[in-house]
């Protein structure tokens, strides 16, 4: 086959193809980026920006939480509402100021505990995203 023939038949297949959307840019200073997206709420800020350019509605899309958000927020509830670290607390504190006769391990393994229990607190809201205060 001549060069030209195969030339056109590529141009020819490449022209079919679906274009990709295009993208625009636009360089903003930092108070105004922080607006737009106080503005935007929940949404991109390219979905706010083709609302305001063209009147396009937002799709809604419900927002829901991940299966695992949802465990973990359960577990963490039922800890909270336990006095489970509390419990561990008086205990700990009993054997250390003598009110509970154990031995030095038994002791440990209070303290040991009581110390498992704060951290797995902190892993749980550390997976919800929730900041300790």
């Amino acid at each position: 086959m001549k060069a030209s023939i195969l030339k056109t038949r590529f141009v020819g297949a490449v022209s079919c193809e679906k274009q990709k959307p295009s993208t625009l840019t636009i360089r903003l200073k930092s108070g105004e980026r922080s607006y737009l997206e106080r503005r935007a709420g929940k949404h991109s800020l390219s979905a706010y920006a083709r609302t305001k350019l063209f009147g396009e509605t937002f799709r809604e899309t419900s927002i829901q939480p991940k299966a695992d958000h949802i465990v973990l927020a359960q577990l963490l509830a039922k800890l909270g509402q336990s006095s489970l670290a509390q419990s561990m607390a008086v205990l700990a504190l009993a054997a250390k100021n003598g009110a509970l006769p154990v031995l030095d391990d038994t002791e440990e393994a209070l303290q040991k505990s009581c110390d498992d229990i704060a951290e797995m607190k902190s892993l749980l809201m550390r997976g919800l995203g929730i900041s300790e205060e």
